[in-house]
């Protein structure tokens, strides 16, 4: 619910009366509560959970609560109005005997249950007038009804309670001073172990028992009360409870809530130990420690933390250790580094799923993963296999993959050239065939190239490692080998037609070719007809090639 509300309350009494000449029926003691707030800057409108307490004391900070506790759940709010019956005097008939008394209202979202607290409204609201009357002490009489037939004597009634003692009267004259008595003998040494100094008492040997006769401690307190067995409050600066120990805990407590502080800017429960615990719990079905503060810490710790069971944050029932419920989008959990920038975070996004972050030592996100959307690696080098890769991506096996792309848009690129000699440079590379020497790469037989003899030729498709390994972009080969074919389809087309031009007709298949700056050779097969053919090429082809 909003922090900020408003609520105006409206007391209504209900006065029963009785019109008839019989005998008047007693009426109970629950009267009609009319109330009516707002939830923020409007009326309140929905199901809500009230608390109607009574107190002795208009100071929201003081008073003791007076007679029944009234809780109220999924109450009906409309427009910022609301009727409900209260009863204050269910075990004590005497609530309203006469003093004032003040009432202090709680509320909360009915949707939203336990831990979710009661918001106290203030002030608190004086009642004005009794909720019912069981006599009326004064007021115009009516007029006189007919006499009705006497009836029999009734019994005595049993005397009534003694009334409320009146103010007391004015001092009077103090009297003259009478004569000093006589001193009266010494009494006996009294038997009270504790000791006065100043407006201090204390207590030096032994333990000190409340409800038990056995302390096992310097202070045990012992009771069945369904309320605070030990409660402390500081109005100041102070702890609402404070224990230290050289040894064991600073402050132990068992019950439904083992150890219960609250305070308004301070420590609820302040616990120190040398060698054990600074606050113990233990709860069989309740809450062994609960802290509640309204603008300090509700735990606090600065040593180390042990807990046996789950942890839940946000959540009442964690089914494993750490369990952190989100309190809706950008809610989560993230981890600081010593000087307060964030280093890992897991978030809940807008539309409803989550997000991971890890953050380098400035605090700017290295990896990010999106439950639903896109994933990233903005810093550093990625190993697969590896633990310490060179490269942004370092695999140590096979990868396998229905398609690799490589950017090669024109518009990323500048000082374009052709490649030239791309044949002479391809024709000087060699492919061999080897093993790893690390078996871990394999023990197969394996086919490529070696990255040295490459670089020689294509430095530009071969990078070296921090540790001096060297890699070849298989894939920017393609380049050279593209420009080497063309090349070697020039010149097959340039010997075609120096064959045509020696008078050579018919489908040959080439068997080699041999240049020198003296003369041109060709050793081919002749499977046609030759025309216009010098016999020294005649002569010289039937030596050099068999006819198929």
């Amino acid at each position: 619910m909003k922090a900020a509300k408003r609520l105006t309350t409206l007391i209504s009494i209900l006065i029963i009366g009785c019109c008839s000449l019989g005998k008047v029926e007693p009426i109970d003691s629950v009267f009609t509560y009319d109330g009516y707030f707002w939830d923020g800057n409007q009326p309140a409108d929905g199901i809500y959970d009230l608390q109607l307490i009574l107190y002795d004391d208009p100071d929201p900070n003081y008073g003791i609560p007076v007679g029944y506790i009234n809780e109220l759940n999924d109450c009906y709010v409309t427009d910022g109005s609301f009727i409900v019956n209260v009863d204050f005097s269910l075990g004590d008939p005497n609530v309203f005997n006469g003093q004032k008394r003040w009432l202090e209202i709680g509320y909360r979202d009915s949707y939203l249950k336990d831990p979710n607290e009661y918001t106290i409204a203030k002030p608190r609201q004086e009642i004005l007038a009794v909720p019912y009357a069981l006599y009326a002490a004064s007021g115009t009489s009516g007029p006189q009804g007919l006499q009705g037939p006497k009836g029999d004597r009734g019994p005595i009634g049993p005397q009534g309670k003694q009334g409320i003692q009146g103010e007391q009267g004015p001092k009077g004259d103090k009297g003259d001073t009478g004569d000093t008595g006589l001193m009266g003998p010494q009494g006996p040494a009294g038997d009270s172990h504790w000791q006065l100094s100043g407006s201090d008492t204390y207590y030096n040997n032994g333990n000190v028992g409340i409800g038990t006769s056995s302390p096992q401690a310097n202070l045990e307190v012992t009771g069945t009360s369904m309320g605070s067995i030990v409660k402390g409050y500081n109005s100041g600066s102070g702890y609402g409870v404070s224990g230290y120990s050289d040894s064991g805990p600073g402050v132990y407590g068992y019950g439904d809530e083992g150890v219960h502080g609250g305070s308004y800017d301070n420590k609820g429960v302040s616990g120190f130990s040398f060698e054990g615990y600074g606050v113990y719990g233990d709860s069989i079905e309740g809450v062994g420690v609960y802290g509640n503060s309204i603008m300090g810490w509700s735990g606090f710790f600065t040593g180390d933390v042990h807990i046996a069971r789950n942890v839940g944050i946000g959540t009442e029932t964690p089914d494993v250790r750490l369990v952190v419920k989100s309190s809706g989008y950008a809610g989560g959990m993230k981890v600081l580094s010593s000087d307060g920038d964030e280093l890992f975070k897991v978030r809940q996004n807008s539309d409803g799923s989550g997000s991971i972050y890890l953050n380098d030592k400035d605090g700017n996100t290295g990896v990010y993963l999106h439950g639903d959307s896109i994933n990233y690696i903005n810093a550093g080098n990625v190993g697969i296999g590896k633990t310490n890769p060179s490269y942004k991506l370092d695999v140590n096996g096979t990868i396998r993959s229905n398609n690799v792309s490589t950017a090669s848009d024109a518009r990323l690129k500048k000082d374009i050239k052709t490649i030239d000699n791309a044949l002479e440079k391809i024709a000087s590379l060699r492919g061999t065939n080897f093993r790893w020497i690390n078996k871990e790469n394999g023990d197969k037989l394996q086919v490529g190239v070696i990255a040295q003899e490459v670089e020689v030729v294509f430095p530009e498709v071969v990078t070296t490692d921090d540790q001096g390994y060297k890699s070849v972009a298989y894939g920017k080969l393609v380049a050279p080998l593209i420009e080497a074919i063309k090349e070697q389809q020039v010149q097959i087309e340039q010997l075609k037609a120096e064959i045509e031009e020696a008078g050579i007709s018919g489908n040959f298949r080439f068997c080699k070719r041999v240049s020198n700056s003296h003369r041109r050779r060709f050793e081919f097969h002749a499977t046609g007809h030759m025309t216009k053919v010098s016999p020294h090429y005649v002569s010289y082809y039937e030596n050099r090639c068999t006819y198929p």
